[in-house]
């Protein structure tokens, strides 16, 4: 899996005045296998083993009222730029109309990148729960907890007086929140297609420094099987 990003940042200077910053290009690649650890009728637990390679710019520049093509701030680069290891489990139970699940990942960061910086390791769970309503409707409701840690070393071009995002020490942080979705199955002439969607609020918040907060977060997505 890779992305392609877009970000926008609005900065206010302490004098008042406003400028904006934008980066954007591809992501870190990310390749990941899951293996079934046990399988029965109702459990099955798996383990989810990840890599994530630092095709994504570190070297992210633009225009500030400080300087001209000025190296962006950490939220604005694209990717990591270490190897990165993603490893997690997976519990899936099953009884009747009902589903259950479990779920771990780690992001551990190997070394340092080359502008001598670590981003924080990053550790997610989830627990969700679905009820299948009919054949073509099945809906769930699911709780995660993230914990991510402050970087690593220091970009040297950065000057944490200057902006508060080039701060390695205020980049840690954690939250709780709370998603309620939907899965749907068309079958259509051509094939079935399947549309899932989850919207997600957070019911705790803790960010070491500024940071972006989140409000809400929507997720769609489709699958189409022919």
């Amino acid at each position: 899996m890779i992305s392609y990003i877009e970000s926008r940042m609005d900065h206010q200077t302490r004098a008042g005045g406003t400028f904006t910053t934008a980066s954007s290009g591809l992501s870190d690649l990310q390749l990941a296998g899951l293996i079934d650890l046990f399988h029965s009728d109702h459990h099955q637990l798996i383990l989810n083993s990840g890599v994530s390679l630092p095709t994504g710019s570190i070297d992210k520049t633009d225009d500030t009222p400080a300087a001209d093509d000025a190296i962006l701030p950490y939220p604005m680069q694209l990717g990591s730029g270490t190897v990165d290891l993603k490893p997690g489990l997976t519990l899936l139970s099953s009884c009747n109309s009902w589903s259950m699940g479990l779920q771990g990942m780690g992001t551990i960061r190997l070394g340092r990148n080359s502008a001598d910086y670590a981003l924080g390791d990053r550790f997610d769970s989830d627990l969700w729960a679905g009820y299948v309503v009919s054949d073509n409707l099945s809906l769930s409701v699911r709780s995660g907890w993230s914990i991510w840690g402050n970087i690593d070393g220091a970009d040297p071009r950065l000057n944490p007086a200057v902006v508060p995002t080039a701060d390695p020490s205020l980049r840690g942080g954690r939250k709780v929140d709370i998603g309620v979705g939907i899965n749907t199955l068309l079958p259509t002439s051509a094939g079935s297609f399947r549309l899932a969607g989850e919207f997600a609020i957070p019911l705790y918040q803790n960010l070491d420094g500024p940071q972006l907060e989140h409000d809400w977060e929507l997720t769609v997505g489709v699958q189409a099987a022919f």
